[in-house]
């Protein structure tokens, strides 16, 4: 599923739970990218 007139984004989750449940999450919206982004 696209979202029509959102542009695409990139959202960055510094949990690993929290990326593994939004990456399940947002499966059917091809322009949200999702990263996970570890603080060092």
């Amino acid at each position: 599923m696209r979202l029509n007139n959102i542009p695409k984004s990139h959202w960055h989750f510094l949990q690993p739970i929290s990326y593994e449940y939004f990456s399940e999450m947002f499966v059917p919206f091809t322009n949200i990218k999702k990263f996970h982004t570890p603080m060092s």
